[in-house]
């Protein structure tokens, strides 16, 4: 085994020797840390099932595993490939394990990722004294307390208790109100740092490995760029660089009279440091060995990452990081951290192993350290009562490079694992390429079966003597007009007798059944029935049936909405708003509680929207109070609409309070409002009616003019193959179709005005005279 001797020499001399030392001394023991939580995880096997469902997912096992491989990636430069026809057997892969994990990611985050909502909710908690106080019920002791102050009668009694009842409403009201602006707070921190998109890739993470992780919230610096007035950029500078009242007032008076002058704008540039999430790979995340099922509940936690040189040079001159610890690393080269003793059995190095890339790996470690510890790696902290503290350490290649204190006091991880099936002992889960991993076997196994046997049964099998008869070509391979030969003294009558031809059954129908039971099998082991997919499959064609399936669908969905409530939202949201606590504004601070909605408004609201449309009636009803206009926008969101695109202007929808606040209008004043409209219509059909008709008659007297004249002049040419009797023919059939035309348009006006009357408000029910018609008759002819 090759050994190394430990590097000494680019340890620096003089003050910064002794710091060296301890830094070195500290990152060797968060070496050993780290081999274990690596050495763990890789023993656990979890890493060969995500290796598994990887594969899976990519349509990749041991059959074809090579046939993707370039030829220069599989082989030496210039060798010849693998002669084609080597194997004979079938190496599709039929891949069900795709669509049902991209469908059941695609699924679980359309509900749990609304765009018009969110999946959580900030709420004052409700003290139980004050809630009673705010509604009128003092308690025994409070009454006893106001009834015993000197000389206070009872109007005076009365007045404090009124007094003390305000002021428990207006705590509770102060409550709400600062609940509202923290939740406005953290949604904006959350919409800056695209969270919803985060949290879609550690779904489909968890859908197709069974784990996905979240980090946050960590600090990220966001820079903002906006362009502004000169006047107010300097606004906030001090009080000598901003213009003079009497300057701002002479330009303000400027302005007013219509002086035009130019505006001299200022670009600002603005760097906030503010909390944001972050999806990780789980192959970088290892956590304490003895963190069981809850990462939480482990001493620490480490993450991987890479960087390049570049990047790494990048990192110095940044906050807490050691200029000489990078140089050390730069100087030996990226190296990986394995999972295995530093030390041989004869106690020397082993030589450290070159990462693949050629990147270094950097870990980030998360978790309590020793004081003195800290100090040393050149992290300010205060003097406290407990001698551990929470920090986040930075290393590459086994030396710290830098070392800061955890942005949350209570030390709480920044990560959040949601898995997908609870594995026992384990804070990961299995996926669903795992739950289907069984069903993809057997469709791959049969799909191969079918294509070998659909091979062999394409063509027939031949059987030759080959003591009888013999190729020309001396090729045993079968042409179009072959050339075959009879062997000198073979006894042969019948060529039939020296090649014989059969068939080889086909199994096509036994085989596709395998292949149903295969998907039949993948939909029961996951959960997922093809109605989740959009496919109809065998779901009942009633609606009664319809809507039993969707529901026992969707329990599996409402599993994982409750899941993901339990393992990301709650834990992650809470931090947000210790991180509010600790650096927000005290008008947004309080004693608030995390609602985490994803299982309960979210996917029920999928199940509800089947039923909500047929409210319509009760909605309307005011007997039952309910709110017509929060039912419109339950509506609208569950038809995958804002409601606030459909929402009234506020100067619209005061003007609808203003007509609705003068109550109802008199009926007798609408209906002659009606009236007197429906006679204004009909007077200008009529008026339009009589101006087309005036114009027709002109338009035919001209054409009657241009054709009389016509006829005189032909007359005059002595035209004698012009027959004048067609010529009157044609006028007279012009004529017949204007006055039609007249006549139609009367029909359409009597129609028109027959649709603008508004008849009476009584009206006399028609009856028919007493008798009978005429055979063939009515009254009404």
């Amino acid at each position: 085994m090759e050994t190394t001797q430990t590097m000494t020499s680019d340890v620096p001399e003089g003050e910064d020797a002794e710091r060296i030392l301890r830094l070195d001394a500290l990152g060797g023991a968060l070496a050993e840390s780290r081999t274990a939580a690596i050495a763990w995880r890789t023993n656990s096997g979890i890493e060969y099932q995500w290796t598994e469902d990887e594969e899976y997912y990519a349509g990749i096992d041991d059959a074809n595993r090579d046939e993707g491989r370039n030829a220069f990636a599989s082989r030496p430069p210039g060798q010849e490939p693998d002669p084609a026809g080597s194997s004979t057997r079938s190496t599709v892969f039929i891949n069900i394990t795709r669509p049902y994990v991209d469908a059941a990611a695609a699924r679980i985050a359309d509900m749990l990722l609304p765009t018009d909502d969110r999946n959580w909710a900030l709420n004052a908690t409700p003290v139980p004294d004050l809630v009673d106080i705010a509604g009128g019920n003092l308690p025994p002791d409070i009454e006893a307390a106001l009834n015993s102050v000197p000389g206070a009668t009872q109007p005076d009694v009365e007045k404090m208790q009124g007094a003390v009842i305000d002021q428990a409403k207006q705590i509770l009201d102060e409550a709400e109100r600062a609940a509202k602006k923290a939740e406005k707070r953290i949604e904006d921190w959350t919409v800056e740092g695209q969270y919803n998109a985060e949290v879609r890739r550690v779904i489909e993470d968890t859908a197709r490995c069974g784990a996905g992780v979240i980090k946050g919230p960590i600090p990220v610096k966001r820079r903002r760029m906006a362009l502004v007035d000169a006047d107010k950029q300097q606004e906030g500078a001090p009080e000598g660089d901003r213009p003079s009242l009497l300057h701002r007032l002479y330009r303000g008076i400027k302005k007013a009279m219509g002086f035009v002058q130019a505006q001299v704008k200022a670009l600002i540039v603005q760097e906030k440091v503010e909390p944001a999430s972050r999806r990780i790979d789980f192959w970088d995340l290892f956590p304490d060995p003895a963190c069981g099922e809850n990462l939480h509940n482990g001493g620490h936690i480490w993450e991987r990452d890479r960087l390049t040189e570049r990047q790494l040079r990048d990192l110095i001159g940044m906050d807490g990081v050691v200029q000489a610890q990078i140089e050390r690393c730069l100087e030996e080269g990226p190296q990986k951290a394995i999972g295995m003793p530093k030390k041989a059995g004869d106690g020397s190095d082993i030589a450290p192993v070159k990462t693949d890339d050629g990147r270094f790996e950097i870990w980030y470690f998360t978790g309590a350290l020793k004081r003195k510890e800290l100090l040393a790696a050149g992290c300010e902290c205060e003097e406290g009562e407990t001698e551990s503290v929470y920090a986040v350490i930075s290393m590459v290649n086994d030396h710290v490079i830098r070392s800061a204190m955890n942005p949350l006091d209570n030390g709480e991880f920044p990560y959040d694992i949601m898995p997908w099936q609870r594995k026992r002992g384990s804070p990961w889960g299995n996926g669903v390429a795992r739950q289907g991993r069984t069903p993809q076997r057997i469709v791959n196994g049969a799909g191969r079966h079918l294509m070998d046997n659909g091979g062999l049964s394409s063509g027939p099998q031949i059987l030759i003597d080959a003591s009888m008869i013999e190729p020309a070509d001396k090729k045993w391979i079968l042409t179009p007009r072959k050339l075959w030969r009879k062997k000198e003294g073979a006894d042969i009558d019948d060529v039939r007798k020296a090649m014989v031809f059969f068939e080889v059954p086909s199994r096509q129908q036994e085989l596709m059944a395998i292949i149903e039971l295969g998907l039949r099998l993948m939909e029961d082991s996951t959960g997922l029935p093809m109605l989740l997919q959009g496919q109809l499959g065998k779901a009942p064609d009633t609606v009664g049936g319809m809507t039993l399936l969707n529901n026992n669908a969707s329990a599996v969905l409402r599993r994982l909405a409750r899941t993901f409530d339990d393992c990301v939202t709650t834990p992650h949201i809470r931090r947000y708003y210790d991180w509010l606590l600790i650096y927000g504004k005290d008008d947004e601070k309080g004693d608030f509680t995390i609602e985490a909605r994803g299982s309960t408004a979210l996917v029920e609201r999928d199940l509800q929207a089947q039923e909500i449309i047929q409210m319509a009636s009760i909605v309307v009803n005011p007997l039952f109070g309910l709110d017509p206009k929060k039912w419109a926008s339950e509506l609208l969101k569950s038809r995958k609409f804002s409601p606030k695109n459909f929402e009234f202007d506020d100067e619209q929808w005061k003007q609808i309070v203003e007509n609705m606040s003068k109550g109802p209008a008199d009926p007798r004043t609408q209906v002659a409002q009606l009236n007197a409209d429906a006679k204004l219509k009909a007077q200008q059909a009529e008026q339009a009616f009589e101006a087309s008709e005036a114009g027709k008659d002109r338009q035919l007297e001209l054409i009657k003019e241009r054709i009389n004249e016509r006829i005189e002049a032909m007359k005059e040419q002595g035209a004698k193959e012009i027959n004048f009797e067609e010529l009157k023919a044609m006028l007279a059939e012009v004529a017949i179709k204007v006055s039609a035309q007249k006549e139609l348009s009367a029909v359409s006006l009597a129609v028109d005005v027959h649709k603008h009357h508004v008849p009476a408000a009584v009206m006399t029910p028609p009856t028919e005279p007493v008798g009978r018609a005429r055979a063939g008759r009515a009254y009404q002819q």
